[in-house]
């Protein structure tokens, strides 16, 4: 046994090498510096000693020699000092703290908000301009690009498709595809908002809007609460907005899994209410609805199938659904009440939680109410086969208007 080699420390040690002299890191450090009181001194001296003060002057002093360096910290200043409340990221569905992007050091004033990982993909994006590999700057453009483009000189280049200054865009082909967001094209990932071509395509649209459409137009004049319908894309043709498809979940959100076995609730969607105007060319509902099923694909990659109800009460079977390829999978009936010239669903007279019986009652619903019943057609589209062999319902052949009952 030994003693530490530390004069501070008078632990027994039991070396397991040669070089073992010292009870602990602690201890190491402390006998070294004793040791060896001038090592600093020595290492600064043969330029060995990295994180030397005179170092970091003399690597400052050469960063602000170079003039674009001082222009990138004066607009840094400037923008600290004018915008000292720091903001979250703008970029859409990202809540990280933000930092000062600059497009333009030349204009100090003109920031974007953007988290770390967000402006570092910034600063590496290249430039949209073929044939130039340079970095990207802003707008799409490299630093040579962006101030040819601020001075005039490319006129003919119209601003890059997905742009931050755009709302969103189309793909310039003829041909169908998906609509992305403005925002995430700048930074690389893709967020899709719609799909079809310039002439007819589905998008998203504000619930207030679909809501409203729908509660005008629909035949049922009434919508799904929020929690249920989620999605909202308007039908818009030749730029007119002349549709609108709600998907949700469905009344009963955790019955998926009874109709197909293993089916977590968000692998799963439900058309809860369609409108499209009269005006719209012949098939344009089968052609809608298969538009909004690419979106769902591609916005909604965990949806394994899709649900809808043919009601007949509009006196339909399902043809749309039928030309899209759902299948058809039984029917069963619907309890309706008939009140007031409006129509309520069995659903707010047999749930107490709800707010509306309260109301009906203190109306006199069940005084004056009748019910009907009327058969509902269920329709599932599959987006992957493999969920097709859990449904535990039959798929039948398709109703036609011209077979009895």
């Amino acid at each position: 046994m030994i003693i530490c080699k530390n004069l501070e420390c008078t632990k027994e040690i039991i070396p397991i090498r040669q070089d073992h002299i010292y009870c602990s890191k602690q201890c190491r450090d402390k006998g070294f510096r004793i040791l060896n009181p001038n090592y600093i001194k020595d290492a600064r001296a043969n330029g060995k000693y990295k994180f030397d003060n005179n170092t970091y002057k003399i690597r400052r002093t050469k960063y602000m020699s170079n003039p674009d360096n001082m222009i990138k910290l004066n607009a840094r200043r400037a923008a600290w000092f004018k915008f000292k409340e720091v903001q979250s990221c703008s970029i859409s569905r990202c809540t990280a703290k933000g930092e000062r992007h600059h497009p333009d050091y030349n204009q100090p004033s003109d920031i974007i908000w953007l988290c770390k990982k967000h402006h570092v993909m910034a600063h590496s994006k290249q430039c949209t301009i073929e044939q130039c590999n340079n970095k990207h700057l802003a707008l799409g453009f490299c630093s040579m690009h962006y101030k040819r483009y601020r001075k005039g000189v490319l006129n003919n280049y119209s601003l890059p498709v997905g742009s931050i200054f755009n709302n969103y865009y189309i793909s310039m082909n003829k041909d169908k595809g998906y609509i992305y967001h403005k925002q995430n094209m700048l930074f690389g990932s893709k967020e899709i908002i719609g799909f079809g071509d310039n002439d007819w395509y589905v998008k998203q649209i504000p619930k207030k809007t679909s809501k409203q459409i729908i509660i005008k137009n629909h035949y049922s004049k009434k919508v799904c609460n929020d929690a249920t319908t989620h999605i909202h894309l308007g039908v818009f043709i030749g730029g007119n907005l002349l549709g609108v498809l709600q998907f949700g979940y469905a009344m009963n959100p955790l019955s998926a899994s009874k109709i197909v076995r293993g089916t977590k609730i968000n692998e799963y969607k439900e058309l809860n209410r369609m409108w499209l105007c009269d005006s719209v060319p012949r098939n344009g509902e089968s052609k809608s609805i298969s538009y909004a099923i690419k979106y769902i694909k591609g916005k909604y990659p965990k949806v394994k199938w899709i649900q809808t109800f043919a009601d007949e009460r509009c006196n339909g079977l399902g043809i749309m659904y039928q030309a899209c390829s759902f299948g058809y999978y039984g029917s069963h009936n619907s309890k309706f009440w008939y009140f007031k010239d409006e129509i309520y669903h069995n659903s707010h007279i047999t749930n107490n939680n709800r707010n509306k019986k309260a109301q009906l009652e203190n109306q006199g619903f069940f005084e004056t109410a009748k019910s009907f019943e009327f058969r509902q057609f269920r329709y599932i589209k599959f987006l992957d086969n493999r969920y097709k062999k859990k449904c535990t319902l039959k798929e039948l052949p398709y109703l036609k208007h011209y077979q009895s009952d």
